[in-house]
């Protein structure tokens, strides 16, 4: 089967066929993030370019959330429980 996929099969790094991306870009102004500004949402990390931006997205979360999704940004799993 190698990297091709089969119907019904998902290869790493892809969802559903589509390829998913890096987050590189901040989810409100679209500009290259600054790993420093960040926010740990439902198990993922969503980086931004500026505190205002992170700021922004704590208000509305969900919604930035089913954007990036949608667009196939892949975000880095959070390296400690949420919580505590």
């Amino acid at each position: 089967m190698g990297a091709k996929e089969k119907k019904g099969v998902t290869a790493k790094g892809m969802t559903h066929g589509t390829m998913m991306r890096k987050q590189t870009r901040c989810p409100i102004d679209h500009k290259k993030i600054d790993k420093k500004f960040y926010s740990d949402k439902n198990g993922k990390r969503i980086y931004f370019c500026s505190s205002e931006c992170k700021k922004e997205f704590d208000k509305n979360p969900t919604k930035y959330m089913k954007q990036m999704k949608d667009r196939h940004i892949e975000l880095e799993k959070t390296h400690i429980t949420e919580g505590k």
